[in-house]
């Protein structure tokens, strides 16, 4: 009887703690997944608009977010700004981090072959996911995939990002990919709507 409280007392801190950093918890294990990286990574350096993401209580009020990636060093690092506002303040934000690239394509559980490293400061620490590039097409959109397995099943997340030039088209295809390894398009926050020139 205490070990199943115990096990229920996990689950739920799980559960808690996945969804206030950005990330889905379910059970199952990650999947293995194609990198687009090699074709893509030289690409990245443009400013994209968040079309939509895996949710989080520190973005639930964001709206209009931009992520500005810029080339420090090509291939290897850049730059990441990302810029929003809230939704009831119109308050716009910023928060700066880095990107870094490297890996090879294997499964998506295995740190060593995560193509984009993002390293974002949240409040008082550093948020580190490691990222696929699983869809995309130069200047148009980009798909990014985070899964790591844990105790009782996966964590993961996902980001959609989008340019101006952007069709539907393109749109279907990056909710395809997302679909494709598993993650259920219900489970993401559309970011940009309404937020289009």
């Amino acid at each position: 009887m205490m070990r199943g409280k115990r096990i229920g007392v996990i689950f739920i801190l799980v559960l808690l703690i996945s969804q206030s950093s950005g990330q889905k918890f379910s059970f199952g294990t990650c999947p293995t997944v194609t990198s687009l990286a090699g074709l893509m990574i030289d690409m990245i350096s443009t400013t994209w608009r968040e079309y939509a993401r895996t949710p989080s209580v520190h973005t639930h009020s964001w709206q209009c977010t931009l992520y500005t990636i810029t080339t420090v060093n090509s291939m290897i690092s850049y730059s990441l700004s990302i810029t929003g506002q809230n939704k009831v303040t119109q308050q716009t934000f910023t928060v700066v981090g880095t990107i870094t690239a490297g890996g090879a394509a294997a499964d998506a559980a295995t740190v060593a072959a995560t193509f984009l490293t993002f390293q974002v400061p949240s409040y008082y620490t550093t948020k580190t996911a490691n990222y696929y590039i699983i869809d995309g097409a130069d200047a148009a959109y980009l798909v990014l995939y985070s899964c790591e397995n844990v105790l009782f099943g996966k964590v993961e997340s996902v980001i959609i990002l989008t340019t101006a030039t952007a069709t539907s088209a393109n749109i279907q295809s990056a909710l395809t990919a997302v679909s494709n390894v598993g993650y259920p398009l219900h489970a993401l926050r559309r970011g940009y709507q309404g937020c289009i020139d």
